[in-house]
């Protein structure tokens, strides 16, 4: 955990300075946010969004504390969006097995549904793991 010196000299986590920060300039903060949202939505990199905020006149904290909750908001959707796929593709891949097993018991040919879908079905488990870890 990184440390911060505070006015009063006390030693406190990086954090609670950070949020102290925040409610001193909550409408400073509002505005760093939007600002860096926007930056972000246009494509700008993290550190060309850390450049511009202190451009603006941010202080380093405000800027770590908005960088810190952009990014957590950015990959909160990410992992939803993966979930989503992984649920998709698990489908897939049921509804795969489901076919392999009636074409198995009719005596039909079973490599097209078996080794076809399922491999859709892999390939967007993995897409959907991507998002969530990548």
């Amino acid at each position: 955990m990184i440390w911060s010196k505070t006015v009063e000299n006390h030693f406190l986590p990086e954090i609670d300075v950070i949020h102290l920060v925040i409610m001193q300039n909550k409408e400073e903060y509002k505005l760093c946010y939007n600002l860096a949202k926007e930056l972000f939505d246009r494509g700008k990199s993290w550190k060309e969004i850390e450049e511009d905020l202190s451009k603006y006149g941010a202080e380093e904290t405000l800027i770590f504390g908005i960088i810190k909750e952009l990014k957590e908001d950015h990959f909160l959707k990410k992992r939803k969006r993966g979930f989503a796929i992984i649920l998709v593709g698990s489908v897939i891949l049921l509804l795969s097995f489901i076919l392999t097993c009636m074409n198995f018991h009719a005596n039909e040919s079973i490599t097209y549904v078996m080794f076809g879908i399922s491999s859709v079905g892999l390939i967007v488990v993995f897409i959907g793991l991507f998002d969530i870890f990548g």
